[in-house]
């Protein structure tokens, strides 16, 4: 008889071997598909190659595909090397913006930017290093540029304006967010801030409206229990003129019915008895009614009076805010000159 036995554990074993070669040429692939493009990137700048560089990153810009910061930075550079000095800042920038705080490259690609600063402000014709600095602080409003030419020329001709731009600015970020975590920030940042005073009033001004939202949250309350209170009157008022019609009413039409009947009539007694007993049930029934509007009234009584004292206490909250957060608040009074203005 065939022994089917090795030939069974050779078919097994050619199989495994494939699977884990495929596996492992997919994983390599993964890992290649992933991993290659900023490689490449990095590759080819350590090899001096920039164009080759900014061609690859362009590529991938044109195909839309994801930029990492890491391939940013290296383009940033590759154009710094070929003395392209606007771009380079430009991806730098870019670079800074998109990069994790953790980035292995932010403290380098500051300093990258700062020194292309100086070096584009040193090559400006008919202007020195602190009118260029200064041009582009202004131009960009950019915190991180204002704070470049503040490091470099903490007593320059314009540090006391960029000072209060510098503040504005960070202001101007609070306010678009508008919450309060964001202007006690700015406040951190600038205790003695030219927007310290907006700050403190806008910060105010979202307590109160906090404030005002659970008042009217409660007012809302009362005026579903006030609602809901009304219909169980209405329907106990009804109730209880039903019993009185119809079980009093029929009653006590029962009840003269019976005296009409002759006294040997056998049916008097009993018509007499049940129309007693309609009459009783029917005012007991409305009495019982007339104790739930009691009730009812006592209650809306209760809630309307509640609901005055959060009116009151709404409208208190209402007078002691300051309103005067200006809805035209305009920044440029703070630094004559600054183009900078934020409205609520």
């Amino acid at each position: 008889m065939f022994n089917y036995r090795p030939l069974t554990l050779f078919c097994a074993f050619f199989v495994l071997t494939a699977l884990n070669s495929h596996a492992a040429n997919l994983h390599n692939g993964l890992i290649s598909h992933f991993s290659e493009p900023a490689e490449e990137i990095r590759m080819a700048y350590n090899d001096q190659n920039f164009d080759l560089v900014i061609q690859l990153v362009q590529e991938k810009r044109d195909a839309d595909q994801e930029i990492s910061p890491t391939s940013l930075f290296y383009e940033g550079r590759a154009l710094q090397q070929l003395n392209q000095v606007n771009g380079a800042i430009e991806r730098l920038e870019e670079f800074l913006d998109s990069a994790p705080a953790s980035h292995q490259y932010i403290r380098e690609g500051v300093g990258e930017i700062n020194s292309l600063l100086l070096r584009r402000a040193e090559e400006a014709v008919g202007m020195s290093r602190e009118d260029e600095l200064y041009e582009i602080a202004v131009e960009t409003e950019s915190p991180r540029h204002i704070d470049i030419y503040l490091r470099n020329f903490p007593d320059g001709t314009y540090a006391d304006e960029l000072k209060i731009l510098l503040d504005n600015v960070n202001f101007q970020e609070a306010a678009e967010t508008d919450t309060r975590p964001a202007y006690r920030t700015y406040l951190n940042n600038f205790p003695d801030g030219v927007n310290r005073d907006e700050a403190n009033r806008r910060i105010d001004a979202l307590n109160a409206a906090d404030q005002i939202s659970r008042v009217e949250t409660r007012i809302a309350a009362v005026d579903e229990n006030i609602s809901y209170l009304e219909r169980r009157r209405s329907r106990a008022t009804f109730s209880g003129l039903f019993y009185l019609g119809a079980l009093g009413g029929g009653g006590t039409g029962l009840f003269l019915y019976s005296q009409t009947l002759p006294d040997d009539n056998e049916d008097k007694e009993t018509y007499m008895a049940i129309g007693v007993a309609a009459i009783a049930a029917g005012v007991l029934l409305a009495y019982t009614s007339y104790g739930t509007i009691r009730t009812m009234n006592r209650g809306l009584s209760e809630q309307r009076d509640r609901r005055r004292g959060y009116e009151r206490e709404l409208h208190d909250i209402r007078s002691s805010i300051a309103w005067q957060v200006s809805p035209d608040y305009d920044f440029r009074h703070n630094a004559p000159g600054i183009r900078l203005t934020v409205r609520f």
